[in-house]
């Protein structure tokens, strides 16, 4: 029997379109040269970029998380700058909060996640560097009070693929993976990830990339009742 819906959250729950963000981030960096930082903004974008890029290439490799607050904190050690822990916080909530423009709330993804809640517990497990930016979204969707548990690689220091932060949500849950189903939007980090935990896993994949694979797919995320209804059958006639 399923009792259990984990989902993804960036690419799965909420969509992103990137005209909304154009990377500039400039009332970040506009609080950051109040506060006294030394460098003129191309120079500060490049080395905030090669920051990033650096903490994420290593991520990568370990599948070891790595938060907003380091990539600022590298940034500014680059700057020759110190700052406090109030400003470093400061700061990657603006950078944060401008980037988050670009999260695009599904139509109707309220209601069609409240008919999964009264029927299944439902849960979120997502990278993401920053936590409170996962948190802020479910509430301002009006959803947060439908999710058990809110599990972000940040808070762990471990990310996807990684299965142990898959059994970590299992565990936190009390859960089996046989009655539990993640639903993602990424092969490699989301289907292969999970699949590495013994937990079965849907893919969200709208150009349809695995469509000719064994593996449960979906074209986006509105079919997926048609995914549990067939998983239920099976497992009433076994």
């Amino acid at each position: 029997m399923l009792t259990d819906l984990i989902f993804d959250f960036f690419g799965t729950l909420v969509g992103y379109d990137r005209d909304r963000f154009h990377g500039d981030a400039r009332r970040a960096f506009a609080y950051l040269r109040s506060q006294g930082f030394p460098l003129e903004y191309p120079e500060y974008a490049a080395r905030f970029d090669l920051a990033f890029r650096e903490l994420e290439r290593t991520a990568a490799i370990t599948c070891r998380e790595f938060h907003m607050d380091a990539a600022a904190e590298t940034l500014f050690a680059a700057a020759g700058w110190q700052a406090s822990h109030r400003t470093r916080d400061r700061f990657v909530s603006l950078f944060v909060e401008e980037w988050n423009r670009g999260t695009v709330f599904l139509d109707g993804i309220a209601e069609f996640l409240l008919r999964l809640a009264s029927r299944y517990r439902l849960s979120v497990l997502s990278n993401s560097n920053y936590p409170p930016v996962i948190h802020d979204n479910l509430r301002a969707m009006g959803v947060a009070p439908l999710f058990s548990q809110i599990v972000v690689s940040a808070d762990l220091g471990i990310r996807k693929p990684n299965p142990e932060i898959f059994r970590h949500t299992l565990r936190l849950l009390d859960a089996r993976s046989e009655t539990a189903l993640y639903v993602g939007d990424t092969y490699d980090h989301d289907y292969l990830g999970a699949q590495a935990a013994h937990l079965r896993c849907c893919l969200v994949d709208a150009p349809r990339q695995h469509a000719d694979g064994p593996m449960l797919r979906i074209d986006h995320l509105f079919q997926l009742p048609s995914v549990l209804a067939g998983l239920e059958g099976a497992a009433e006639s076994a």
